[in-house]
């Protein structure tokens, strides 16, 4: 599970200002207003910020005591997706086992449904030293909650506070996806559900890489289509396309077909193709007696021409 700390990029030691510098930084790459596509990272990105400038603020100002607002704790779920999945705006399920406020003791862990002032941290949920440094070592009593459950324990949760529960959610990628985050679909924690945050991973796709909303690929065509010019049928992730190859083509032009990428709101990628001229290596008599002509005409020619020096 990533920390605030690893998800903003800054160390646990790190003082307010490197805080603020991480997140200016972050902000500016994923605000809404310059990267639409990044509003999900940015909010995650911001409520940590929120939290950590919160924690540092009040070591800073009562270093004997740290109140900290409860939070929930953060599910994060690493997903795999397909390129085809992305194009076709498929609905990926997602079923995950969280950390579930236990019903029984609603979440307390004791019978009387009642928590009292942990005596080892005085309520701040840190260990020992720890309330002093700037460290972040939780009560190894309480768990960092500040409170325990007054006795005798829930028979349910076991004293816990929470129950295994299945989480169901749908989410649809898009072409900027990167993370996806659901409110307080995350593990229970001292009162509080964290979030459900979703990192995508984007599977190698064998022919193409998406760029932004563009295509690319590559096609390989014949010496013959290369000099005379053709026009190759492609299915491109269960779209038709017409590449078009130009009398003359060398190998490594490019052919771009404008609306043949992803789209995505208004915007519409294009489709990039990268020829590759390939040399057959096992041709038939007849192509070897017209590759034989051609090479006569081609050395009775002034093809390729011979600079003097």
């Amino acid at each position: 599970m990533a920390s605030d700390y690893e998800i903003l990029g800054v160390d646990e030691d790190a003082s307010i200002d490197d805080i603020k510098k991480a997140y200016r930084a972050l902000a500016i790459k994923y605000h809404p207003d310059k990267n639409p596509e990044g509003k999900d990272f940015f909010q995650i990105v911001s409520a940590v910020y929120k939290r950590l400038l919160n924690l540092k603020r009040s070591v800073n100002k009562k270093p004997e005591r740290v109140f900290k607002k409860p939070t929930g704790i953060d599910l994060i779920v690493n997903l795999d997706i397909t390129l085809e999945e992305i194009a076709w705006g498929t609905k990926r399920p997602i079923r995950i086992q969280r950390k579930g406020c236990c019903p029984d003791c609603n979440g307390t862990g004791s019978q009387k449904k009642a928590r009292r002032t942990c005596n080892s941290c005085d309520g701040s949920g840190l260990s020992g030293i720890a309330k002093i440094l700037k460290n972040k070592n939780p009560c190894s009593i309480c768990g960092g909650r500040g409170q325990i459950p007054e006795e005798p324990y829930c028979k349910t949760c076991r004293g816990e506070g929470t129950v295994p529960e299945i989480v169901r959610e749908t989410i649809i990628p898009t072409p900027y996806s990167e993370v996806i985050t659901i409110a307080e679909k995350g593990n229970y924690f001292n009162g509080v559900f964290g979030d459900l945050i979703i990192f995508l991973k984007r599977k190698r796709h064998d022919h193409y890489e998406l760029k932004g909303l563009s295509l690319h690929g590559s096609v390989e065509i014949t010496p013959a289509q290369a000099i005379l010019g053709d026009t190759i049928k492609k299915n491109v992730l269960n779209r038709p396309q017409s590449i078009r190859i130009h009398q003359g083509m060398q190998h490594g032009d490019v052919v771009t077909i404008q609306g043949g990428g992803l789209q995505y709101g208004t915007h519409v990628g294009d489709l990039v193709i990268t020829v590759r001229i390939k040399t057959p290596v096992i041709i038939s008599k007849e192509e070897t007696e017209l590759y034989e002509q051609i090479l006569k005409i081609e050395k009775g020619t002034t093809w390729p021409k011979v600079l003097k020096i």
